[in-house]
């Protein structure tokens, strides 16, 4: 089992690695959870929650999904209908343009906005410790989410729908993508010092969906 960040950390830690065959988890470093087999409440698409959700909780799930939804959608129509080049939005988070890196970063946001609106995503509440959220990334479409997802606003820096596109990009079948860096400050740090490693850090995604503050 190899454990690594799944979010931005909501207090510092070290994160320990471990290797196995069997599973990954992204996850802020904390003991591993078993992927428990609780009965849900699946549809064929669309965001559902498991047993251990009040009814206070799924609502609060579908808002931010719903959200989430919206800005994986505005990410995509960015990235499809601006004219490809240095943009203040693109650069701070994904670093120097180059044609393949925009194509990169647009084709990681059709696939979360593929999977946000065709996919039967699951939300699991049993999680209690202080970090945002965690994904297993070989199996989608589950997400647990954590003590600091209920306290963040709905939108904006560090939200709960920012948090639903960060965990989804986590999947090896959605964008695969790892965790480089956590924070607004060290995000724009590494799409500076590695587009590469930018392209492929989960709130990298996350900042560059929220946009907040705006820009063009």
């Amino acid at each position: 089992m190899s454990f690594s960040g799944s979010h931005h950390a909501a207090s510092p830690a070290l994160l320990n690695s471990f290797a196995s065959n069997s599973v990954s988890l992204w996850i802020e470093g904390r003991p591993g959870h078993q992927d428990s087999l609780e009965a849900q409440d699946v549809r064929a698409q669309g965001v559902s929650t498991s047993t251990n959700c009040s009814a206070t909780r799924k609502t609060t799930i579908t808002s931010a999904f719903s959200s989430a939804q919206t800005l994986a959608n505005n990410s995509v129509s960015y990235l499809t209908n601006t004219t490809p080049g240095n943009t203040a939005r693109f650069k701070t988070w994904f670093g120097t343009y180059t044609s393949a890196n925009w194509t990169t970063a647009k084709t990681h946001f059709n696939a979360i906005k593929s999977a946000l609106d065709t996919k039967s995503v699951v939300v699991d509440c049993g999680c209690t410790d202080s970090s945002y959220a965690y994904v297993y990334p070989a199996s989608p479409y589950k997400i647990y989410v954590c003590n600091a997802f209920w306290n963040a606003p709905l939108t904006g820096t560090d939200s709960k729908a920012g948090t639903l596109i960060h965990e989804m990009s986590h999947f090896t079948v959605v964008a695969g993508t790892d965790d480089h860096a956590y924070g607004q400050s060290a995000a724009k740090s590494l799409a500076i010092s590695s587009p590469t490693r930018a392209l492929d850090n989960a709130d990298s995604h996350e900042y560059f969906a929220e946009n907040t503050p705006a820009q063009n």
